[in-house]
């Protein structure tokens, strides 16, 4: 594919957007409100939605890096088996501490079915490493009535976004469906992960069966995913390091390559198909990019 796109030869378009603006629901003003949903998409296999703090965030099939998250793992096909998570913040220098204490039933704790475990929990503020009795400030009872519960604990790293702004730990709870004494947690909820797709503001996106693209405010359009037949618009050969964009996350962010549209030339609408893509540009021109095996970029 040259890297100067083609005019589409149609003179007038009329692009009808079946995507609709979800309202957020309202909540008291004492509520910390997550962000709301302002516009959802739909492909061929996966779904994005658009909220109103510019994230995105998507689910389905990623096999190709669509999903600009780093990696082609699919998002959404695993429920998780964790009934619940409480998180154990650090604050500044000071990090929280834990103990767990097991109990069968009738040998302390609240729980009268089958024992259960406590967790004592506070912030170490001495910074010796270890919880003492007065660092104690809460703690925590999960019952086994018949089965029992196990629990995993992840880095501060790895929080969801808005967590614990010092970093901290996540206690998960839950039924482990393998023997281990281990379970896995949902990937969607708060968990989802965000598309890394850089600083500037996004106005649009663009869902095709292995390729994603977005219109950012600047007028400029980005792709990334499956760059077969060109579908990416970067003018590069399916070969080598250019097969894939998104596959290392190096690539992503503010690193995402622009389509070339030509000097001065600016995008206003953006359309994504299967395998193809095309732009209104502020000029009143249109040029598509990608597959034209049934003359869907319109050259004539």
């Amino acid at each position: 594919m040259k890297s100067t796109l083609y005019k589409a030869g149609i003179t007038k378009l009329l692009l009808i957007s079946a995507l609709s603006i979800l309202s957020a629901c309202g909540s008291s003003s004492s509520e910390v409100k997550s962000p709301s949903s302002s516009r959802i998409f739909a492909g061929s296999y996966g779904s994005c939605v658009l909220t109103e703090d510019n994230s995105v965030k998507c689910w389905g099939h990623n096999g190709s890096y669509n999903f600009a998250i780093g990696h082609n793992d699919h998002i959404g096909d695993s429920y998780g088996d964790a009934d619940g998570v409480d998180y154990l913040c650090h604050s500044e220098t000071k990090k929280m501490l834990y103990t767990v204490q097991n109990y069968e039933s009738g040998n302390g704790g609240s729980c009268t079915d089958g024992g259960g475990d406590g967790f004592d929990y506070g912030l170490d503020s001495n910074e010796n490493g270890t919880l003492d009795n007065d660092e104690i400030t809460s703690n925590k009872e999960y019952c086994y009535g018949r089965i029992k519960y196990n629990y995993s604990f992840q880095s501060s790293s790895d929080l969801p976004a808005g967590k614990c702004d010092d970093g901290g730990l996540a206690v998960y709870h839950g039924v482990a469906d393998d023997e281990a004494g281990t379970f896995t947690t949902s990937e969607m909820g708060e968990n989802l992960l965000s598309s890394k797709l850089g600083d500037e503001k996004i106005l649009d996106i663009g869902l095709g069966e292995y390729h994603s693209c977005a219109l950012f405010e600047d007028k400029s359009v980005k792709c990334w995913g499956s760059n077969n037949s060109g579908k990416l618009g970067l003018g590069l050969p399916n070969e080598n390091e250019s097969e894939y964009i998104g596959d290392n996350v190096e690539e992503l962010g503010n690193a995402l390559v622009a389509v070339n549209f030509g000097q001065d030339l600016d995008a206003e609408q953006l359309a994504v198909g299967e395998s193809h893509s095309c732009a209104l540009l502020v000029s009143g021109d249109i040029k598509c990019w990608g597959t034209n095996s049934s003359g869907e970029l319109g050259y004539g």
